[in-house]
């Protein structure tokens, strides 16, 4: 094993992070993550002499065998808990080691946005960013992956992730969708209608991608998997260059 993929839950707030680790075996509450908040909390139970395991809680979610599936899966699985939503986690950054600037190192130290910069931002972050090649070849290396893996892996998982987002953990816990949401809803469902398949459907899918993953030779998979790893790399430029670009755009 190179890494793994951990959640970690405040047990105070419900709260979680999700975070990458490069290790030979899972750690446990021996690493909490890297989080700034994460980090915070950690310190102030040493401080206080009491055990990490009193608030913070780790859990296993997914494991990787080289630095560029770490990085997929940790893009997959914050997205899939959203927990950079704040009622949801503590996350700042959609993973994949995405560079991250703070205080003095960030462009925009000591200024602040105009009331035309914050509506152009609004309606930038209305729009869909991240192109879509990326996210359909990451979904197909997740699956993939997946599908490599038991029957009993598979419903374990299946298991802790239903328990980790239900109830009071579930970010639409004591709310109801409005009318307005339940027709963009809708009108998504229409446009991307995969996204919305039938578990007859998604049954099907995936009984195609096993079959053809299992007519590829070695060669065959190790080329996919140098595509899929270029590529994401490349979008992982574009998403710095489009940071840069907006960071100067609001300083000019």
């Amino acid at each position: 094993m190179y890494g793994y993929i951990y959640k970690t839950t405040d047990k105070k707030t419900g709260l979680i992070y999700i975070g990458q680790h490069k290790a030979e075996k899972f750690e446990g509450l021996c690493y909490t993550g890297s989080g700034n908040v994460i980090t915070n909390i950690r310190n102030k139970l040493l401080r206080e002499g009491r055990e990490v395991g009193d608030r913070l809680e780790v859990e296993l979610i997914d494991t990787a065998e080289s630095e560029d599936e770490l990085n997929e899966k940790e893009i997959y699985w914050i997205d899939y808990f959203d927990s950079t939503n704040p009622l949801v986690g503590y996350n700042i950054s959609a993973g994949g080691h995405t560079p991250r600037m703070y205080g003095e190192h960030n462009g925009f130290y000591g200024h602040k946005h105009s009331l035309e910069t914050l509506q152009h931002l609004s309606e930038v972050h209305k729009r869909e960013n991240i192109p879509p090649e990326r996210i359909e070849k990451i979904r197909n290396s997740v699956n993939a992956w997946m599908e490599s893996r038991t029957d009993e892996y598979k419903q374990k998982l299946h298991d802790k992730l239903s328990e980790a987002c239900s109830g009071e953990l579930n970010g639409m816990y004591g709310k109801k969708h409005t009318e307005s949401s339940k027709k963009i809803m809708s009108e998504k469902r229409k446009a991307n209608p995969r996204l919305y398949q039938s578990q007859e459907e998604r049954d099907k899918r995936s009984a195609t991608i096993k079959e053809w993953h299992s007519k590829m030779s070695e060669e065959e998979k190790a080329e996919r998997s140098r595509k899929i790893s270029e590529a994401t790399k490349a979008a992982m430029k574009r998403l710095r260059e489009q940071k840069l670009n907006q960071t100067s755009l609001m300083m000019s």
